[in-house]
């Protein structure tokens, strides 16, 4: 999943502006072979709809930090773009052998007794 590829204008669209294409996500998502969602096929929609079918899971995406979970950014075409910790918690992902995030500020999160920092990255 890399929705900021830079193969579209990602400037020119006035809600977009503010999340700057990042053209070496295509190379990160072609590393591993198999699909790749890019740009407007890369949503949250599509994250959830494909993820527990896979066994390998890429996303080169932005982030954005909420009060109490760090999210990853997918395409905005969407108005429900960032997904969340919360949201993919109880997703069935026994399929999936590896995740790979390639995103500014995976590791920030809250820590919790006992547990440590609960982030994306974790």
């Amino acid at each position: 999943m890399a929705p900021f590829t830079g193969e579209s204008r990602v400037d020119s669209v006035p809600a977009l502006s503010r999340w700057r294409s990042l053209p070496a996500s295509r190379r990160e998502t072609d590393v591993f072979g198999g699909t790749a969602l890019r740009n407007g096929q890369a949503t949250k929609r599509a994250f959830l709809q494909h993820a527990p079918a896979t066994n390998l899971i890429v996303c080169a995406t932005h982030t954005v930090s909420g009060p109490t979970e760090t999210g990853l950014v997918f395409w905005l075409g969407e108005n429900d773009y960032v997904l969340y910790p919360s949201q993919v918690q109880h997703l069935d992902l026994q399929r999936v052998e590896l995740v790979t995030l390639s995103a500014c500020a995976t590791e920030q999160g809250v820590s919790l007794p006992g547990d440590g920092v609960q982030s994306r990255g974790r």
